[in-house]
């Protein structure tokens, strides 16, 4: 048919026999031509998927590779997977640079991946598009076997008991003495903060409440005193300090009041105030108290002037409850003056005129009683008479 196409042609356009040879091998070269061009591509953009390696151990790192040759990154959209290849576990993934596909003559996209159980564990089917095309890829398995070998198949010998050692002395001290050292040292530690602690006791005692049986005021002073002539300052001991003077008004409120004072906090020593009737200032000793707490909880740093301030309104409230003197009219004899009365009164019993007088009086009293006195010369003297010149009956 092609050459009645061809004769036909010749005598259209005037060729002659001469070219009747030529024609049918351009052909043949078009047709080369168009499968070099238009089909090897599809064939040579086949995905290839390959697993290193086939057979592995329990845990073992394993890489599965998907190649696509003669084929540019950008025109592939790759399978979208995240945690898991199949039965496999994904550890990491990674694809090649556009530089390096083509050194490569193709893209790749490589995954780490590991099995943690025996068996047969398969990739699964993986659907990659190349130029908008779907290409389903065949799922690969790679046998996974134990770590542990057959012992049957093995030629080491089983395993012997453990043996048991004697537990020597050396052992001992080995084992032991590291112990004592700690223990050694801990009960040295601890006598000597004990011993610490009641050294500071011994010389703060003079202004500690040792002395319940003084009056609150009494000892309140001398729990001031005792404090001053301390002075915690003088050795930076400001906590100490400012604890010890809101303790020793706390103290003075408690025993005057009958109320647990030392063991309130300062909030509840607000409400607590209220309902109680304080001589000295309320609002200073309040302030006291915030003032020792911000020391002793907020470690604020107070000044020298404000420490000293507080040691003087500690004064001032204490010296409140100072109490009045009492006042008597009658002087209070002392003893000289007692015994010299008690000897007067004896000496003036004894004697014989004391007695005679005394007997007098007892008989004149019965007299009286009894309506059988007679009138003295003394008295008939002294009695006033009447207008008419006669004495009144």
């Amino acid at each position: 048919m092609i050459l009645n196409i061809y004769s036909h042609n010749n005598l259209i356009t005037g060729r002659t026999s001469k070219d009747k040879v030529s024609f049918p091998i351009f052909l043949l070269l078009g047709g080369l031509l168009y499968f070099f061009l238009c089909g090897f591509p599809v064939f040579a953009s086949e995905p290839i998927l390959e697993i290193n390696p086939e057979e592995a151990t329990v845990g073992d790192l394993i890489t599965v590779s998907l190649t696509i040759p003669k084929t540019p990154p950008d025109q592939i959209k790759w399978p979208t997977v995240l945690n898991k290849l199949g039965d496999f576990i994904v550890l990491s993934a990674d694809t090649l640079s556009q530089s390096a596909a083509e050194e490569a003559g193709g893209a790749q996209l490589s995954w780490t991946v590991a099995a943690y159980d025996t068996g047969s564990f398969s990739t699964g089917s993986l659907e990659v598009f190349i130029s908008d095309k779907s290409t389903v890829i065949p799922a690969k398995e790679v046998q996974i076997i134990s770590v542990i070998q057959d012992s049957t198949n093995s030629d080491l010998r089983p395993l012997k008991a453990q043996a048991e050692l004697p537990f020597t002395f050396a052992d001992f001290v080995k084992t032991a003495l590291p112990w004592i050292i700690a223990a050694a040292i801990a009960a040295a530690l601890f006598f000597l903060i004990r011993w610490l602690i009641l050294k500071r006791k011994r010389s703060s005692e003079d202004w500690k409440f040792d002395k319940p049986k003084l009056p609150p005021y009494d000892e309140a002073l001398a729990a001031l005193r005792g404090l001053k002539k301390d002075n915690p300052l003088k050795r930076g001991d400001i906590k100490g300090y400012v604890s010890a003077l809101s303790e020793i008004l706390k103290r003075l409120l408690e025993r005057v009041h009958e109320a647990p004072v030392l063991e309130m906090t300062t909030w509840e020593v607000r409400g607590w105030i209220h309902d109680k009737t304080i001589k000295g200032s309320v609002k200073e000793f309040l302030e006291l108290l915030s003032a020792s707490d911000m020391v002793k909880f907020a470690k604020v740093a107070l000044e020298d002037q404000r420490l000293v301030d507080m040691y003087r309104v500690a004064e001032r409230f204490v010296a409140s409850y100072k109490p009045e003197p009492v006042q008597t009219n009658s002087k209070i004899p002392n003893k000289k003056e007692i015994h010299e009365k008690n000897d007067v009164n004896l000496k003036s019993e004894k004697s014989p005129q004391s007695r005679t007088k005394t007997g007098t009086t007892r008989k004149k009293i019965n007299q009286i009683q009894t309506g059988t006195a007679k009138p003295s010369t003394q008295e008939s003297m002294n009695r006033p008479e009447s207008k008419t010149g006669g004495k009144l009956t």
